[in-house]
């Protein structure tokens, strides 16, 4: 599903699933990415890196990787990551109260006033049941968040090919006030895994929590359907300061939640 989105904007797709190397064309020359790619055979990528022209050939492991030459691999130069290299995951196996117990008390906090506030309604939308209408409200929400954030979000086109793709393995949870969307979260939902791919939100609903009950609905609910690991996604990585210098507050209010850090190996380039 991931390579047919990266295919319907604009990527070329090599391979099968868990060894896609991605190729893109940049005039006469080509750019080639192997993202969270679990056998490394250089000698392959090598082959196909001559036969495209490519100028650039960026690898980044999966975490069980299989690396045909181990030795030879370690001694690539290192590079900047294109994808997150360090995230946080939750045992969704835990009770919900387990869950609450574990997150920090600011966290906790900031979710029961919302609760006791009853100001913000969550809704969950299955993505296969996204309407034109639906869609309009979330980049809406996306282009004010980004203004508001002097941020910029995944780009509209990879999101929209991303919630086609994704149709029937996951959701959209959003917060209203006064049928008002204040903030949405995008989770897939994949081989018992739930993942925090992507989230906006206006000033209001920053001021109400309302990220941090979405998130906590989004938990449950996850839980609710038969998902055993929450994956928050890319969080800071010290190894890389200035790549993730403004990753910071976001990891602060995912670790709000008690989650456990996963290290992914540093992306090499070829």
């Amino acid at each position: 599903m991931y390579a047919k989105t990266m295919k319907a904007i604009g990527w070329e797709t090599i391979g099968k699933s868990g060894s896609y190397i991605f190729v893109r064309k940049i005039g006469p020359l080509q750019i080639m990415k192997a993202q969270r790619i679990e056998v490394i055979n250089l000698n392959e990528i090598r082959k196909i890196k001559k036969e495209r022209w490519t100028i650039v050939c960026q690898i980044e492991p999966a975490l069980s990787a299989h690396i045909v030459q181990a030795k030879e691999f370690e001694s690539l130069p290192t590079t900047s990551p294109l994808a997150h290299t360090k995230t946080s995951i939750i045992d969704l196996r835990l009770t919900e109260d387990q869950l609450l117990a574990q997150m920090k008390q600011k966290t906790r906090y900031n979710i029961r006033l919302a609760q006791r506030k009853n100001v913000i309604k969550i809704r969950e939308i299955p993505l296969e049941k996204l309407t034109p209408e639906d869609l309009k409200k979330l980049f809406e929400l996306k282009k004010e968040w980004e203004k508001k954030q002097f941020a910029v979000a995944y780009p509209s086109n990879f999101l929209l090919a991303f919630l086609h793709e994704f149709a029937g393995h996951g959701s959209l949870f959003i917060a209203e006030i006064e049928d008002q969307w204040v903030a949405a979260l995008i989770v897939p939902m994949l081989k018992c895994v739930a993942t925090y791919y992507t989230a906006f939100s206006t000033q209001e609903g920053y001021l109400e929590h309302a990220p941090t009950l979405l998130t906590w609905e989004a938990l449950r609910k996850s839980k609710k359907h038969g998902c055993k690991v929450f994956d928050f996604g890319g969080i800071y990585d010290e190894r890389f300061p200035q790549d993730y210098k403004h990753w910071r507050g976001f990891t602060i209010f995912k670790e709000g939640f008690g989650t456990k850090e996963i290290i992914y190996e540093r992306p090499r380039k070829v």
